[in-house]
């Protein structure tokens, strides 16, 4: 076994030994910190895990409007794939990524979607 390997192995174990300390249900932001900072998708999805699908609903449809409305700017997504996605970037910090149609040769955008 090569040393490098070794090392990594080693850092491996000893980092699947220690304890990760993961943030309690208190330390989540709320529901209304996502939607003051412009977090719709999350707002939304905070709603709906304390019992509030009116509320949930609502921020969702403003996030559909906002996603429907002239962007600020875009650009070219410099990830990996076939699709050629663009990162869109709306007012209020809130992005997308958009796909063009008939970019999608292999059925990816479907299973994305269906996934989402």
């Amino acid at each position: 076994m090569k040393p490098s390997l070794a090392m990594l192995i080693s850092l491996l174990i000893m980092g699947c030994q220690s304890k990760v300390e993961t943030p309690s249900h208190s330390e989540r932001p709320s529901a209304e910190t996502h939607l003051a900072q412009h977090q719709y998708q999350e707002a939304a999805w905070a709603f709906r895990a304390q019992g509030d699908t009116t509320r949930a609903d609502s921020v969702l449809a403003l996030l559909d409007t906002v996603l429907k409305s002239q962007p600020d700017s875009l650009r070219q997504w410099k990830g990996k794939g076939i699709t050629r996605p663009y990162l869109v970037f709306f007012e209020n910090n809130v992005w997308g990524l958009f796909k063009l149609a008939g970019s999608d040769t292999g059925g990816s955008v479907k299973r994305e979607l269906a996934s989402y």
